[in-house]
């Protein structure tokens, strides 16, 4: 009895211990949850919100103030205040920057972290008014010091002037995470966008650095050399005969004006256009986003700007050059109110008519080639309906007239050929298959069987086509233009 008696007030002993130990235990309450929440600093690392981050030794990384509260209520630290004033809010002088371990990390007052070597560490900002207004970055650095590289698709590219060439980077080793930044040696020759876009500005040479966004000494570098469109393919020899040969001495082309207007026919406003601008910003529009209507004009623009590269301008090339001390050369055109000719061979056609363009070379001008320009007011575009669906018919055996034995819808008439001065706006409509979808006199289809064909429309004159497909199903007819043609 007496050792039961003993083991009951020992486990009673125990029990009590317990219970004091849980009570000791310090639990945050709401309010001093919410006191911490309302006095905080938050950051944007890399440009990315967030209050961690892991590197390699050697490496850095960028921070900025993403917001700050004092008390529940948000510190403006950037823009103008109520009344209008400008926010002078400056992070360097108004807060302090510091590392629980720079063995680990250092941090500037710039908001700089470098790692130092494989540890964990707090970066804490405190605002120099208020010590509870505060935020902590955790650092991570968990690998030595890496052997950095950052490895290119391609070294090098040659570009004409205007044209453009992307920097792709294929791999990163030694490095804790991607992203770089791309810098030009030579802004006037090329520059470089945010996303390694190089654009051609001027004939030279630049290099397009790229370096890692964590360690500057990770490192490639990109050789751009520009070129006059003339002659970035030419052969040039300084012996032998001197000669000019040219890529092609002649170019059929239609006067800039001819692309830049665009009838709003769906809107029946049969005297109103949508200018160059307009036209351009239907281009890029994505064909499966506008509404049915919308899609007429974008089929359109598409055609005047796909056409206006292929007939709106042109560009001299020279194939070879020998004999001559250098590939210099000037152009002239012989009627500038027909084409005028840049510097650099880029011919614009403005009206009907023909024009010579005299190559010649500065080294020796009596050594020259001839390049003719015809412009003439070429079809550019069609506004037509386009049919996507037609509802299969059966054809009425009793009708007197060919055009009577099915009910043919309407694709497109001369009327509707672009530009409206166009010299010749005769054109074909042909279907790929004349069992599903019948064509009638170049301008009118029907659906006759089941399935699919292409329908296609090209100008007399050949310089424009479209060609699209069609289904032929029991469903009711849609087309483009009309958004449903009915049944």
């Amino acid at each position: 009895m007496k050792r039961k008696e003993k083991g009951w007030k020992k486990a009673v002993v125990l029990m009590l211990a317990l219970i004091m130990c849980i009570s000791s235990i310090v639990v945050p309450q709401p309010e001093e949850v919410s006191a911490k929440a309302a006095n905080r600093i938050d950051f944007k690392i890399n440009g990315k919100a967030g209050s961690k981050v892991t590197l390699y030794a050697g490496e850095y990384v960028k921070f900025t103030i993403d917001g700050m509260w004092q008390n529940g209520d948000y510190i403006q630290t950037s823009g103008t205040n109520a009344y209008g004033d400008k926010i002078n809010f400056k992070p360097s002088k108004e807060l302090t920057y510091k590392s629980s371990n720079n063995a680990v990390a250092t941090v500037t007052n710039k908001g700089v972290i470098t790692a130092k070597k494989k540890g964990t560490c707090k970066i804490t900002v405190t605002s120099i008014y208020n010590a509870k207004v505060k935020g902590t970055i955790k650092v991570t650095v968990n690998k030595k010091k890496q052997n950095a590289k950052i490895t290119l698709e391609k070294k090098k590219a040659t570009i004409a002037v205007g044209k453009t060439a992307t920097v792709k980077v294929k791999s990163y080793k030694g490095i804790s995470r991607k992203g770089v930044k791309f810098a030009s040696s030579n802004k006037k020759v090329a520059t470089v966008s945010s996303k390694g876009k190089v654009t051609a500005k001027k004939a030279g040479t630049a290099t397009i650095t790229v370096t890692s966004v964590v360690n500057k000494k990770a490192v490639a570098k990109f050789k751009v050399t520009v070129k006059n469109p003339d002659t970035i393919n030419t052969n040039y020899t300084p012996s032998g005969k001197k000669k000019i040969v040219l890529d092609e001495t002649s170019v059929t082309l239609a006067p800039e004006s001819s692309f830049d207007k665009m009838p709003r026919a769906v809107d029946g406003m049969p005297d109103a256009v949508f200018d160059a601008g307009e036209i351009a910003a239907y281009a890029r529009t994505d064909i499966a986003d506008p509404d049915m209507g919308r899609k007429y004009y974008v089929v359109c623009a598409k055609m005047l700007v796909s056409n206006k590269k292929k007939y709106g301008t042109a560009q001299i090339k020279i194939k070879s050059m020998t004999g001559l001390k250098n590939r210099e050369v000037t152009y002239k055109s012989s009627n500038k109110s027909v084409a005028s000719v840049s510097s650099t061979g880029k011919v614009t056609p403005k009206k009907a008519g023909t024009a010579v363009i005299t190559v010649t070379s500065k080294a020796d001008k009596s050594v020259s080639a001839t390049y003719t320009v015809t412009v003439r007011k070429l079809v550019t575009a069609f506004q037509f309906n386009m049919y996507t669906n037609l509802k299969k018919q059966d054809p009425d055996l009793d009708a007197t007239y060919e055009d009577d034995i099915y009910d043919y819808r309407q694709v497109m008439l001369s009327r509707d050929v672009l530009p409206l001065n166009a010299e010749n706006k005769n054109f074909t409509l042909t279907s790929s298959d004349e069992s599903i979808i019948k064509v009638y006199d170049d301008y009118a289809v029907a659906g006759v069987g089941y399935g699919t064909a292409t329908l296609t429309l090209k100008s007399a004159d050949g310089f424009c086509k479209y060609s699209w497909k069609c289904t032929v199903t029991d469903k009711g007819t849609t087309c483009w233009y009309t958004q449903s043609a009915g049944d």
